[in-house]
């Protein structure tokens, strides 16, 4: 006959046997249920993955496009125009009821169009308000021959029309000593979609996107050789704080480290890229910034410029 501590010691077997006998029958469970759904979550990433592409493929046309048009009242048509072909698809997708299609063309709209759209709308007005200010050339010289006609009227010279001209229109600041287009392995979509980024996310400390898809633009053409533009001194405005300097330095060594990491370890010069085109850095010493641009000197997660999400 059992005592009772040899009883107790039996259930307490029993019962850790029957306990081990559960879990491994979850675990076998679960095992089985994520290999019935792993093809599933592959195939739900793959759709996410194409529809990015799609996103960033119609945006690189409406970039194109706008490219070639040049005029603002030309662009604001365009953009116009693809804005109602979208909200006609949203229609149709209405009435054939496929939600994944509407939901895929409203955001086309709202993140797109729309914000490209307003962009050049407030330049359109610009234009226009400017158009009032600056005198047309033929106006002037009529302005002269009167002039000549009558003795007592004030004759516009060309040296006191250019007074008139806004401050916004000069040119562009000298380049820096040593400054040198950088040359690196990337090619022109790859530099313009890694950058875009800084136009596509905002700092969430100021409610802005980081820089404007224009500034971008050329803040790339200005740097990089491979789009055998001219580079010009131009500084270029950018959201970001003082105490956020770090983010910008742990973006431009995750480009560095995809398109131009080698053994002869080259960063210095996006060090000195920093410096020459944002106010925040042109009084650094390239030497301390590029001890700073290593992945162990980061941000925490929350604070950096993602560049994952977007494919770069």
């Amino acid at each position: 006959m059992e005592s009772e501590d040899e009883k107790r010691i039996r259930l307490f077997a029993e019962s850790k046997k029957r306990f081990e006998e559960t879990m491994a029958a979850n675990k076998k469970f679960f095992d089985e249920l994520k290999k019935n759904l792993a093809p599933l979550f592959k195939e739900t990433r793959k759709n996410e993955q194409a529809e990015e592409q799609n996103y960033l493929n119609y945006f690189n046309a409406i970039q194109a496009k706008i490219f070639e048009l040049k005029e603002s009242t030309e662009i604001c048509r365009y953009l116009l125009s693809e804005k109602r072909k979208y909200g006609a698809k949203i229609v149709e997708t209405n009435i054939t009821r496929n939600g994944y299609n509407r939901k895929f063309y409203q955001k086309g709209i709202d993140e797109i169009i729309e914000p490209i759209l307003k962009h050049w709308e407030k330049n359109l007005e610009y234009e226009k308000i400017n158009s009032q200010i600056i005198p047309n050339t033929s106006d002037l010289k009529e302005q002269n021959n009167v002039s000549n006609q009558s003795p007592n009227e004030i004759i516009i010279t060309e040296s006191e029309t250019k007074t008139i001209i806004p401050d916004t229109i000069k040119t562009d600041p000298k380049l820096p000593e040593g400054f040198q287009q950088i040359k690196c392995k990337a090619t022109e979509d790859e530099i313009l979609n890694f950058f875009m980024i800084l136009s596509k996310v905002k700092n969430k400390e100021m409610d802005e996107f980081y820089m404007k898809e224009e500034d971008v633009l050329e803040f790339v053409k200005k740097n990089f050789s491979v789009f055998n533009a001219t580079a010009t001194g131009k500084y270029f405005p950018i959201n970001l704080g003082i105490k956020q300097k770090g983010r910008l330095m742990d973006f431009m060594n995750k480009f560095y480290r995809k398109y131009d990491y080698d053994m002869d370890n080259k960063k210095i010069k996006y060090a000195r890229l920093l410096i020459y085109n944002f106010d925040q850095f042109k009084n650094d010493d390239p030497q301390v910034l590029l001890s700073n641009m290593s992945p162990s000197k980061s941000p925490i997660e929350k604070n950096t410029i993602p560049v994952t999400f977007f494919g770069a």
